[in-house]
């Protein structure tokens, strides 16, 4: 793998360098492939071409006056939203990845739509043909919209760039801005500087300097910081190919991922724990013959709540076709510290420990032993060891400081690669990334996230802080709800289910959010009985959600 040394990485004032120089050095070598819904190649660029590609951009984007703003970056799933957003890093646009206005919820998706244009200040839309003749209406009509300039890109000539000229950037100018999903509040924009994209990518080199063959494989939305930085940049970094496929594509045909990665022998892919689950439930060995996947080195496992019952199935159903549990990833990161804190990538089989669920309930880390109920036991998979540079530290998040051994807190990060903060929010930027511990001066990140830390440092994500529900006096993840609504019932859709907590009547009361395939059952009023039992919503939830953990077992 052609690494860069430190010195090497320290000529680059920006990441578009990064790109620039993979260019030159290596102009005719395959950068990108898109994959389509069948699995095979559609297109492929190579570095030289992306760069002609992404100046063209940049000559466009200097054309109208744009560089040093800002401008949201509307793409279906392709190669044209990489050759903008290195357009925009070339030209000193700030990128700001986003995905266009359902048009079959407006009433959603739109204003979420408006409220991002104007919190990010948005000069310009940049996008394709397609996508700007379905939006250009909105554009024209909707209040806050019709200012922002429409540049539409795919259809430009390559040539067109050959008389662009760079402009001096700096490692602290902002490359992009990545708006936070806003599943638990209002969306955030959180501001990454070239800096951290080049302190970032120096770490994870560390990671892959003995893989001397890695290439990639991702279906994850490029818009999503883990498919933006793990799927397309980090790959550039390292000057290897990486092959995308469209999560829609993946969403309909997830046999199609599998066939492609048999093709062209990816060491990396990877996605969110439902991916796995979803591969298992629409396995189908019609479709896999001839298949080998024995070329995957790390199965990424992240950007949600990781399932040892998840990596049990998926291994067990593939090991006939080249997969090992010491290949899974488990990691854990987010936008804010632009993208990894922790992984688990190919050293050893996926750490799980068996804890005393009615203890984590109380913020306490007590294993289970032979002597723990069934009932009382909860499986958790560990997300690896903070990666080189990285501290973490697990700290009280009302008392500020670090908790004891063998207890949960609040996860802290401090590293290079931390973001500088949301856009346009000072005082929330400089409580969550400027926090401090008792007699450290250094800024630490709040992440939100619950879990502990092992002595060996093996770290592990416990809950979401924002999202907790409190009933009786006990902190329960919505996730462990929602995990054992989904074994209550055949008919429940996995992976379709939302548990949440509102205040009523002055005490907080837990909801359930559900999609169940009632066709499926005989009874449909039997879907709602069981899925009470199994979250007893109306008393004892702690106990009621071990028994049904326990069922889910004795089941599996």
């Amino acid at each position: 793998m052609p690494t860069f040394s430190a010195d090497q990485h320290a000529v680059f004032a920006t990441f578009a360098d990064v790109l620039r120089h993979r260019a030159e050095e290596r102009p005719e070598a395959a950068a990108l492939h898109r994959i389509d819904g069948r699995g095979d190649i559609a297109e492929t660029w190579s570095f030289g071409e992306l760069d002609r590609r992404a100046r063209a951009v940049a000559a466009l984007l200097d054309e109208r006056g744009l560089a040093g703003q800002r401008a949201l970056l509307m793409f279906e799933p392709g190669l044209d939203f990489v050759a903008a957003f290195f357009g925009c890093l070339y030209a000193g646009v700030v990128a700001i990845p986003s995905y266009p206005p359902d048009p079959m919820r407006l009433n959603r998706s739109l204003p979420r739509f408006v409220a991002l244009v104007e919190d990010s200040d948005a000069k310009a839309v940049v996008t394709t043909t397609l996508i700007h003749g379905l939006a250009s209406t909105l554009l024209e009509h909707t209040a806050g919209l019709q200012g922002l300039q429409a540049v539409v890109v795919d259809e430009l000539d390559p040539a067109s760039g050959e008389g662009w000229t760079p402009q001096a950037w700096s490692r602290d100018d902002v490359a992009f801005i990545q708006y936070s999903s806003g599943s638990t509040s209002t969306p955030k924009g959180i501001v990454v500087t070239h800096r951290n994209l080049l302190d970032h990518a120096l770490t994870l080199e560390a990671l892959d300097d003995d893989s001397p063959g890695r290439s990639g494989l991702f279906w994850l939305p490029s818009y999503h910081d883990l498919g933006l930085i793990a799927g397309i940049l980090q790959p550039v970094y390292y000057g290897v190919q990486t092959s995308l496929m469209s999560p829609i594509d993946f969403m309909k045909h997830p046999m199609s991922w599998l066939r492609a990665i048999s093709r062209l022998r990816p060491t990396h892919t990877g996605g969110p724990n439902f991916g796995y689950d979803l591969c298992v439930r629409k396995f189908d060995p019609a479709k896999l013959e001839g298949v080998d996947l024995s070329s995957v080195t790390v199965w990424v496992n992240a950007a949600e709540r990781i399932r040892k019952e998840t990596i049990d199935r998926f291994v067990e159903t593939f090991a006939p076709y080249g997969v090992t549990r010491a290949a899974f990833g488990p990691a854990y990161g987010l936008a804010e510290a632009t993208l990894v804190v922790s992984t688990n990538y190919g050293e050893r089989p996926p750490r799980c420990v068996e804890v005393v669920s009615s203890a984590l309930t109380r913020g306490l880390v007590e294993e289970a032993t032979p002597e723990t109920p069934d009932a009382d036991r909860q499986w958790l998979v560990g997300v690896g060891r903070p990666v080189e540079v990285v501290d973490v530290a697990i700290v009280d998040p009302h008392a500020l400081r670090a908790v004891e051994p063998g207890r949960t807190g609040e996860i802290w990060v401090h590293t290079g690669s931390v973001a500088s903060g949301y856009l346009g929010q000072d005082e929330l930027s400089a409580s969550t990334f400027g926090a401090r511990l008792p007699g450290d001066p250094r800024p630490w990140l709040r992440t939100g996230d619950l879990g502990f830390v092992l002595p060996d440092g093996e770290l592990f994500i416990t809950a979401r802080l924002k999202d907790l529900v409190i009933l009786h006096g006990r902190n329960i993840a919505p996730e462990d709800i929602e995990h054992a609504v989904e074994q209550a019932h055949d008919a429940v859709r996995p992976g379709c289910v939302a548990a949440f907590s509102v205040d009523h009547g002055g005490q907080e009361r837990l909801v359930i959010s559900l999609e169940a395939r009632l066709a499926e059952a005989d009874d449909p009023s039997a879907v709602e009985a069981a899925v009470r039992t199994a979250a007893q919503i109306r008393k004892k939830l702690p106990r009621a959600l071990r028994a049904a953990a326990a069922r889910s077992r004795r089941r599996e």
